[in-house]
């Protein structure tokens, strides 16, 4: 095998020809050379090199190296040239095929399905590598009824009992909402890698069935899967799998549980582990400010939102002041979820909120409708109706805008003018009773304090 200096040497030289490697006494491997140079080759132009002595040395039509090649291609991301070289060279094998679909695969998903089915139109069978790849476009496409499609080719072609495809179908079902399905393909698989166990367990909380990711996993436990199999890797996803999935179905006790034991087994958790759990309970709180993810923006947002929904944006804004980068996301969960909801529950929020609002800009963070839907709601929970209105009326931007990376469309208010309910968005002056509804806004706001009609 040469090494990848000397390939480097090789691509860029006279010496690409194997005649300079001819070495007395010893039969020269055009084979092995050349898929060494293809192996380590890091650019396309050496590959164009590579290709192009192929064609000099009459190589061109060999199917070893020209699925290297193609497989070479694909791995550089030049998807085009691997199809130019897949469409120039004839009578494609099996092989062939496999590394072009392959190609495909990695994000062109329907090209992926065509190019199979071409395949098989033509008469060339699937095998054991063709499938892995088509399944994973089908888990990305989330179709259903072509999924059902492949799983009868795969059943005709006879690769019922192959535990790499069988796995492939197991996560292709639970990821298109379709647990059962997956589940009867787990029972009926002969041998069930760690694999098998952590696409099976993984799709459970997919599909909202927390409690069963749970019961399968004690039965992995039970089951006759050798230690040396629960890598480190797939235990992480599976545990994160059930976390989040007793988080967001209400578990928080057993999610803590879960995350508990994974520490004391030495299982290290990862961003999403800890994400997932900081749903659940405020423990977490002082977990993540003495581990590496004490400065992780995304897990710090999570703790924010955490906080502010338990109704504590103390805490919400003790995480907030900690942390020295703040994105869009963070400055919305402090705002939106820690003072936009428990405004009504202590005056002095008011005044921190609106004070919070107007230090965005001075972090170069620019408010969007969100952010001034919260001022409205903030003022209005207070009953600060005129200083709303005001308000309403400054906001720069137009009403409805959709921002990447919020969860919330804009909301509207609703108002009784003689007799009928008038609803209005934030900031809109075109409503027909604009004059009237901010007229009585302003009214309500000398009268008494009562908000039940807004």
């Amino acid at each position: 095998m040469l090494g990848p200096q000397v390939c480097k040497y090789l691509c860029f030289s006279s010496a690409l020809h194997p005649e300079h490697f001819v070495n007395h006494g010893h039969c020269f491997n055009s084979d092995s050379f050349y898929a060494s140079l293809i192996d380590n080759s890091t650019h396309k132009r050496h590959l164009d090199q590579i290709h192009n002595q192929l064609v000099i040395s009459g190589l061109q039509h060999n199917g070893f190296l020209m699925t290297k090649v193609v497989n070479g291609s694909s791995n550089l991301g030049q998807i085009c040239y691997a199809r130019k070289l897949f469409d120039e060279f004839c009578y494609p094998d099996v092989f062939m095929w496999n590394a072009i679909i392959r190609s495909y695969s990695r994000n062109m998903f329907r090209d992926t399905v065509e190019m199979y089915r071409w395949m098989r139109w033509i008469g060339v069978h699937p095998d054991g590598f063709t499938f892995p790849h088509v399944l994973t476009a089908c888990t990305e496409l989330l179709d259903f009824g072509l999924s059902c499609e492949i799983h009868e080719q795969i059943i005709r072609y006879r690769f019922g009992s192959d535990v790499f495809v069988q796995n492939g179908l197991v996560s292709l079902y639970a990821k298109c909402g379709h647990i059962g399905v997956a589940k009867v393909v787990f029972d009926g698989l002969y041998h069930r890698t760690i694999v098998s166990w952590t696409s099976i367990i993984s799709g459970y909380p997919q599909n909202e069935k927390a409690v069963e990711a749970l019961r399968m996993f004690g039965q992995m436990r039970n089951a006759d899967v050798k230690p040396d199999w629960i890598a480190l890797t797939p235990n992480v996803i599976m545990r994160n799998a059930m976390i989040s999935g007793y988080a967001k179905n209400g578990h928080a006790e057993e999610a803590v549980h879960l995350f508990r034991d994974m520490i004391s087994r030495n299982i290290k958790p990862d961003s999403v582990t800890v994400r997932s759990a900081v749903l659940a309970t405020r423990w977490m709180d002082d977990y993540v400010s003495k581990s590496k993810y004490g400065s992780d923006i995304f897990v710090n947002t999570a703790l924010i939102d955490m906080h502010a929904k338990c109704g504590s944006v103390e805490f919400a804004c003790r995480v907030f002041d900690r942390n020295s980068v703040k994105d869009v996301a963070m400055w919305s969960a402090i705002m939106i979820m820690g003072y936009g909801l428990h405004a009504c529950n202590h005056s002095g929020l008011v005044k921190e909120g609106w004070e919070l609002f107007h230090c965005m800009k001075d972090f170069e963070i620019e408010p969007c409708n969100e952010h001034y839907s919260c001022v409205v709601d903030l003022l209005g929970r207070a009953v600060y109706l005129g200083q709303a209105c005001a308000f309403i009326m400054k906001i720069p931007i137009e009403p409805g805008v959709s921002e990447k990376g919020l969860n919330k469309d804009l909301g509207y208010s609703v108002i009784e003018i003689n007799g009928k309910l008038q609803a209005f968005h934030l900031g809109d002056k075109s409503h027909p009773l604009a004059k009237e509804i901010f007229n009585e806004l302003q009214r309500l706001e000398g009268g008494n304090k009562n908000t039940e009609n807004l």
